[in-house]
């Protein structure tokens, strides 16, 4: 069973309400944020951290490493919280430098594009050429023709020569 949460008692105590005050004071509701800069403050308080001096970039680190995160977004958008609140902190005078050198995680999570091979996309332009249209549209291309054009030829994205070379073969 948790205990009911009464108040940041870390160090860091002060300087959370502060800060957690400021951005309000934005029109930012924060509320989230709160909640993280609240498992910090907790976490601080486990570690029997006394004195702000003692936060380390090794303390900083076990916090993260505690709060497994599985999405990179949630893990970058705690990274993100205490980057800009330790930051503040500096602005603040508060400390010298920010304890926090954990970078953020690159956005691995998300799904690998499939690709056709050239039997599969054969197929799907056969049954997109099947499909009833009932847009008003005017008509530049067929569907199925700009993406075999695409599927053949292979325009590198990136150059735009060859795109716009790509685009004027349409």
């Amino acid at each position: 069973m948790r205990s009911k949460w009464v108040d940041f008692e870390s160090p860091l105590a002060n300087s959370i309400k502060a800060f957690v005050s400021y951005k309000r004071s934005l029109g930012k509701k924060f509320f989230n944020e709160e909640k993280n800069l609240r498992l910090l403050d907790h976490y601080l308080v486990e570690q029997k951290i006394i004195h702000i001096n003692n936060i380390t970039p090794d303390i900083i680190d076990s916090f993260l490493t505690s709060r497994p995160r599985k999405r990179a977004r949630s893990y970058n958008d705690l990274v993100g919280l205490l980057d800009r609140f330790f930051n503040w902190l500096v602005v603040q005078e508060i400390i010298t430098k920010s304890p926090l050198k954990t970078k953020r995680r690159r956005d691995t999570d998300k799904q690998i594009p499939y690709i056709f091979d050239t039997t599969q996309a054969r197929r799907l332009f056969e049954a997109a050429s099947c499909l009833a249209d009932s847009s008003s549209a005017l008509k530049i291309c067929e569907p199925p023709v700009v993406f075999s054009e695409a599927f053949h030829k292979k325009p590198l994205w990136r150059d735009d020569e060859n795109l716009l070379n790509w685009l004027n073969t349409l």
